[in-house]
């Protein structure tokens, strides 16, 4: 039996001043739409950072998280990222590239603060710092960051949590946001989008997330300020500080412990979706879960489940429903997407009739909104979309040809071409276009990225561009293997109970959000909280995010296995 950390979810106090309202019973909607515009605010703000090598004109090391918090450009951070008098490249959500350098950092037991400051006069997107001394536990806060387990894509990622209580590290906040390396210096927020925290550590549990106060910026601003680097608190003296003013007070309220409890009636009519699946994989039995579906107006007596195909054998495949097991075939799989379609011999009701209207991508329009995953088995699970678009994920197969691209005035430009690549070597240069890969035209950065991703190492990558002179040209490239990332196995990050999906990446299309998904869980439903039908879990990819294919996939997908099997049946 699993242990469902998302049963303790959120309890929420009142604050005042807030732009949503409780009572005893919390307004839910007010919550979600709170959190939503909060997001909107302040993801502009906030920033991905990367060492920048001066001398080399380059990016160095791993990109870290940060907040920018006033117009002119002073940036919050973790002092385990950032040090004083170094220069950084800083990323904004938007695209927009600038510089910085390091000013003061204090780093020790007690505190992992530190300040960057962008070099380029001008009138930043920023978040507003609150008071982290008017904390209180189980009042609702979110975090946004570029988690270093994730595909770096422009958007910062959300994820939802409360204040708790911890002795693990005296001094820092707790909360149940989910964090992991890569997040390091990223911002906590309050329900209102005020910075409370910044992002500093972790621990094994899933609940003990730790943050730097932001008051302790503000106690040693000053040092912070002085383009050196403090290995100890001690050395510098905290400094008076404005008092906290009456509207950053809070009001508890009775805690809310199980959030997805309090959609018991609409989960009761999203249970019969899900059933349980089990298979012979590799000669070892294999559980799984899987959703039901149908297309409007079926007139099948047979009944349809999709479920993630990477853990759903060929053999010995049965589906439980109303405590009966039936034999299922498999009809139909999907390696890219990882789906696999079972047909059984009797009907289930209940099915997710999937149209274009149900499968609606307005739904995706929004980070914050709250969503549902029935388990067949258990609990289901509560969750927030952690980014407002369907997302674009790398299948990271490690595939590379020495060239970096980047997006402008609506066409793809060569960035950067590595020292020493092939592609320098056929005079490949910074500021070329790139116009097709292996014959499909590419547009965007997402494009190129999954088109070299997808071709193995030792193939020829065929590429067609143009100079600036107005040149045509077009170069054959070998596809090298570049090592992953290692990950180093006995951090925090990598230990979280249930652990992640073998099959992880190679996504076209997916969407992200914070459910704290088993492995064997996926091939369940996603929904919203009015219960539209947004997609089917794909994946754990991380301590921080879980992955679903989203609807009109899965919609697409269904379409094409159906119509592909009746056209085998009249052959």
């Amino acid at each position: 039996m699993r242990i469902n950390y998302n049963s303790l979810i959120i309890g929420v106090a009142l604050m005042l001043k807030a732009n949503f309202s409780f009572s005893q019973q919390l307004d839910y909607k007010s919550l979600e739409s709170s959190l939503q515009q909060a997001v909107k605010k302040v993801s502009v703000a906030t920033v991905g950072v990367t060492e920048y090598d001066t001398l080399h004109n380059t990016t160095e090391g791993p990109t870290f998280s940060a907040v920018v918090i006033s117009a002119d450009g002073y940036i919050l951070t973790a002092a385990h990222a950032a040090v004083a008098n170094r220069r950084y490249q800083v990323a904004f959500p938007d695209g927009k590239i600038v510089y910085a350098t390091g000013l003061g950092s204090i780093k020790d037991f007690s505190v992992d603060a530190a300040v960057i400051k962008i070099l380029e006069p001008g009138n930043w997107p920023h978040a507003e710092m609150g008071w982290s001394s008017a904390l209180t536990p189980f009042q609702p806060c979110f975090s946004l960051g570029y988690p270093g387990n994730m595909p770096q894509n422009k958007l910062p990622i959300l994820r939802f949590g409360y204040i708790t209580e911890s002795k693990l590290h005296k001094g820092f906040i707790s909360n149940t946001a989910l964090m992991e390396p890569g997040d390091s210096g990223g911002p906590l927020f309050d329900i209102n989008g005020r910075v409370i925290g910044i992002h500093s550590r972790i621990d094994f549990s899933l609940d003990e997330n730790f943050e730097v106060p932001v008051d302790k910026f503000r106690l040693y601003w000053n040092y912070l300020m002085d383009n050196r680097s403090y290995s100890m608190a001690a050395q510098v003296q905290p400094q008076e500080i404005d008092p906290m003013p009456a509207s950053y007070k809070v009001a508890p309220i009775p805690a809310l412990e199980n959030m997805a409890n309090n959609f018991s009636s609409l989960i009761s009519t999203l249970e019969p979706t899900c059933l349980e699946l089990s298979s012979s994989l590799a000669g070892q039995e294999s559980s799984a879960l899987g959703t039901l579906v149908s297309l409007d107006n079926s007139t099948s007596g047979n009944s349809y489940i999709i479920s993630k195909s990477s853990i759903v054998g060929n053999d010995s495949v049965f589906v439980s429903y109303k405590h009966k097991s039936y034999a299922a075939k498999v009809i139909a799989r999907d390696p890219q997407r990882d789906l696999v379609l079972l047909e059984v011999a009797v009907r289930i009701d209940n099915s997710i009739k999937l149209t274009q209207e149900s499968t609606d991508k307005k739904l995706f329009t929004g980070a914050g909104k709250f969503l549902l995953s029935p388990v067949a088995d258990g609990p289901a699970l509560f969750s927030v979309l952690g980014t407002p678009t369907v997302s674009f994920i790398p299948p990271r197969l490690g595939s590379y040809i020495g060239i970096r691209a980047e997006e402008k005035d609506q066409s793809l430009y060569i960035d950067k071409v590595d020292a020493g690549s092939e592609a320098e070597t056929l005079g490949m240069k910074a500021g070329d276009r790139i116009i097709s890969v292996n014959g499909l035209n590419v547009n965007t950065k997402e494009d190129f990225d999954w088109a070299v991703a997808n071709c193995p190492p030792k193939t020829i990558l065929r590429l067609k561009g143009k100079r600036n002179s107005g040149e045509s040209f077009k170069k054959n490239i070998t596809v090298q293997s570049k090592g992953l990332m290692t990950v180093i196995q006995e951090h925090p990050a990598e230990k979280f109970e249930g652990g992640y999906n073998s099959r992880r990446y190679g996504f076209r299309k997916v969407f992200i959000h914070d459910a704290r998904l088993y492995p064997n869980e996926c091939g369940s439903p996603v929904y919203d909280t009015e219960g539209n039908f947004m997609g089917i879990n794909i994946a754990r990819v991380s301590r921080t995010s879980s992955l679903a294919i989203p609807a009109e996939e899965v919609r697409l997908f269904l379409e094409d296995a159906l119509k592909n099997q009746h056209t085998i049946s009249k052959k």
